[in-house]
């Protein structure tokens, strides 16, 4: 009896130290068209500048996600407590992909360059953001001059982390103290990683967060959906738990612990009746 007792004690605390635990999003915003300046978190109202239109979202549903798609087009969220170190996550509709070309220099002085997000200060100035150039996504930062002014300089990734697919991408940007990291699942499901040292970068208190362009920038050829901001440096595993709860349920299936409220998630599961769920 007291063997059994012992080993029982081993499977729990076996079991509490697995469990992967999420913290709740700082900045929440469903994107869906007919609320789409409302943030669900602070509760308050973002400030739209210029216009969006709906789009379907990955679910199928219309008119539940947006896109941006003039000159400085974006949603501008201010007075928010986000540190130096966060995630961000949101979607992605890619409709026009292709492939980064091969060679020492890929693009042209003539690529359009385009905006997911960036965190300017007060004077407007980029001080960290995500950007898109045909098929590569961009780190945004800032470069500080001997004359103390800072000058945007994009850091582009190459192969994997690329738009070669069409449809429903799900980007997390790891904002660390010294270095930035993406995560990227592209449509068919692929993980594709991006990894840059960024040095020290400044983040001061009071800031601006666009979504979509700002001034005289372009949004990115994409709609969006479900952009979150983590006050945390999130783990792999904590990204990979985050993108099954958010992903398309025909692909998942969510099983839920009634007593502890703790769900069990199963990848390509049958949705049929009576179908066995094998983990």
């Amino acid at each position: 009896m007291i063997i059994f007792t012992i080993c029982l004690l081993f499977v729990c605390l076996g079991n509490i130290h697995s469990q992967i635990n999420v913290p709740n999003p700082s900045i929440d915003l469903h994107l869906d068209i007919e609320n789409v300046e409302y943030e669900f978190v602070e509760k308050r109202k973002a400030d739209l500048q210029r216009d969006v239109e709906s789009w379907e979202d990955r679910f199928g549903n219309s008119d539940r996600a947006v896109k941006f798609f003039r000159q400085g087009s974006s949603l501008r969220l201010s007075n928010y407590n986000i540190n130096v170190v966060h995630t961000v996550s949101f979607w992605a509709c890619i409709t026009d992909p292709s492939e980064i070309p091969s060679g020492a220099i890929p693009f042209k002085p003539t690529d359009t360059q385009m905006e997911f997000y960036n965190w300017t200060d007060r004077e407007n100035r980029i001080l960290k953001g995500l950007g898109r150039k045909k098929a590569t996504v961009g780190f945004n930062r800032y470069i500080p001059k001997p004359d103390g002014t800072i000058v945007p300089w994009y850091l582009w990734a190459y192969k994997p982390a690329q738009f070669d697919q069409r449809g429903w991408y799900h980007i997390f940007v790891v904002h660390g103290m010294y270095y930035t990291r993406l995560v990227m699942y592209k449509p068919d499901l692929t993980k594709a990683y991006s990894y840059i040292w960024m040095g020290d970068q400044g983040f001061p208190t009071n800031k601006y967060l666009y979504l979509g362009g700002y001034g005289e920038h372009f949004p990115a050829n994409s709609a969006m959906d479900d952009f979150k901001v983590y006050n945390a440096e999130l783990t792999d595993d904590q990204i990979e738990l985050l993108h099954i709860a958010e992903y398309p349920k025909g692909t998942y299936v969510k099983i839920r612990n009634k007593n502890s409220g703790k769900y069990a998630v199963v990848k390509d599961a049958s949705l049929d009746n009576e179908a066995l769920i094998i983990q």
